[in-house]
């Protein structure tokens, strides 16, 4: 698959943000590589016969690439108020999955948790959403979810402001068991989560 038109509209802390246009309708679950690299992709966008890209490069692109897609379109729909718990190169997939879903579906998530072990591919910012049942120090957000009105909160190994210092399961050690949850997770991380609070809903093997 040919990706057309790349610019960058932003670096971030690890790489850089591109638009890109081509002529197929990328679902949530599918990822994107090229020359061995995965890309991150956020959002597809249709524009009239071809669809608009919005994706992350951890190093510089230009012009058209060629593509590879791989990984199996996502169906699921949220039916009940639901905490998503997300890590790596899940956290685009995640991204990518709630940008898909209708307004009535963005409502039944309560906050989405991304985790990463050293550094987040994007800048965090403070939230515009108050969570008092969150840990206090977590008032660090993803704007690109502020923007769609979802509350996100932050966890990463190394200390980073407004973050929360640890994993996703000191993360959820911390909290009020959640009635419902969702996770785009590795099998390790899936494992000791179910053991802690049950299975999820839904689960996206990274």
């Amino acid at each position: 698959m040919k990706i057309s038109d790349l610019k960058m509209i932003e670096t971030s802390p690890t790489g850089f943000v591109y638009s890109g246009s081509g002529d197929t309708n990328l679902q949530a679950g599918q990822t994107i590589t090229h020359q061995g690299q995965s890309l991150g992709l956020i959002k597809t966008i249709p524009s009239g016969q071809q669809f608009q890209y919005l994706l992350y490069s951890s190093t510089e692109l230009a012009g058209d690439i060629e593509t590879e897609t791989l990984g199996i379109t996502i169906e699921f729909i949220p039916n009940a108020s639901s905490l998503v718990l997300t890590e790596a190169e899940g956290n685009f997939i995640c991204l990518h999955w709630l940008n898909q879903l209708n307004n009535n579906d963005k409502s039944r998530i309560d906050c989405v948790v991304l985790h990463e072990q050293e550094q987040f591919a994007f800048r965090p910012a403070p939230s515009r959403f108050l969570t008092p049942d969150l840990p206090s120090e977590m008032i660090a957000s993803l704007p690109l979810l502020d923007d769609l009105a979802i509350i996100s909160r932050l966890c990463c190994d190394q200390f980073q402001p407004g973050s929360f210092e640890g994993d996703l399961v000191d993360f959820v050690d911390k909290i009020q068991q959640p009635d419902s949850w969702i996770g785009f997770l590795t099998e390790k991380t899936h494992g000791r989560l179910t053991d802690l609070i049950g299975p999820p809903d839904f689960w996206h093997k990274l």
